[in-house]
């Protein structure tokens, strides 16, 4: 009996050991041009204690295997999943999340970067504060040109520089983050349930908000996500940023996931989440003029006008 017990602790010990400190997981589906960029930014990082989970999506097959065996003569752990029939983003995540083990997950999406030092910045963090469910950094919008099998540099601006601190009120006007700048503990993901597979668009910012109801979600004040818009393409390309090639669906289920929630509350008669995203869609507006405020404070900081104007609306 003592034997077995140690052995079951030995055991115990070697799979604490092999599990990886971060699980990164990437979603595709036939778009092998940026593949390769994916793993720039990956094999890039200074921390190197992670996974990557490749989810191929019912795509071409040929193009994740050869990224695959790349990433792995790179020194790469990688894990890949193929999915036979696609039921959208969230559901893809999802897989990737639960065929694998971690302390913490990276959504890192095929189209967007990170900056070398992400990885170390948020998993230092979180391990410096384990009550936090998960961390943020700042992030550029970096605009290319798509030209067949060659993506070029067009412009970079700051896309959130300006956002100190997560609010849950904020959070419920509109998405104050992108997914490449996001890295959560995986026992806050279980308890939050995942990414709701119902959600065609929109699912991250619906995660966002249930992570931050189970607790606060800190900014660090570094540029070390890059989330990228190819702005040459048309609706519909397979290429594109699904916020501006799918924006008729964004716009479509903004209402449709704000009137669920509100009713939700209604039919429980109690104010919460619905009713905050109630109030959320009536203050949009303000919260759009004191961004575009806040974006031209940013690009002007020597400007005493934009900063009497920020003063007077507290932002």
């Amino acid at each position: 009996m003592g034997t077995s017990k140690n052995l079951r602790d030995i055991e115990g010990e070697i799979r604490v050991i092999l599990v990886k400190k971060v699980a990164i997981i990437t979603r595709t589906k036939n778009r092998p041009v940026i593949l390769p960029r994916v793993l720039i930014s990956i094999g890039r990082q200074t921390f190197k204690d992670f996974l990557w989970v490749l989810v191929n999506d019912e795509g071409d097959k040929t193009p994740i295997e050869e990224i695959a065996n790349r990433a792995s003569e790179e020194g790469i752990d990688v894990k890949v999943i193929y999915r036979e029939k696609s039921i959208g983003m969230e559901a893809a995540a999802n897989n990737g999340v639960r065929q694998s083990e971690s302390t913490y997950i990276a959504i890192h999406d095929d189209d967007d970067t990170w900056e070398p030092e992400f990885l170390e910045k948020t998993v230092g963090y979180l391990d410096r504060n384990l009550l936090l469910p998960g961390v943020i950094t700042w992030t550029n919008r970096i605009d290319e040109i798509l030209e067949g099998d060659f993506i070029h540099f067009k412009d970079v601006s700051p896309y959130n520089h300006w956002v100190k601190n997560i609010y849950l009120s904020d959070l419920a006007v509109e998405n104050r983050f992108p997914p490449i700048s996001f890295v959560f503990r995986r026992s806050v993901y279980d308890k939050v349930g995942g990414f709701d597979e119902e959600l065609p668009v929109l699912g991250d910012w619906d995660f966002h908000l249930r992570v931050l109801m189970e607790g606060d979600i800190h900014v660090l004040p570094f540029v070390l996500a890059n989330y990228h818009f190819r702005v040459n393409l048309e609706k519909g390309n397979i290429y594109g940023n699904t916020v501006t090639s799918g924006n008729d669906k964004h716009v479509l289920y903004d209402a449709i996931y704000r009137n669920k929630k509100l009713r939700e509350d209604i039919k429980k008669g109690v104010s919460g989440i619905g009713t905050l995203l109630a109030l959320g869609q009536m203050f949009r507006r303000v919260n759009h003029i004191s961004d575009a405020l806040a974006r031209l404070s940013h690009a002007s900081k020597s400007s005493r006008i934009f900063s009497f104007i920020r003063k007077i609306l507290k932002v």
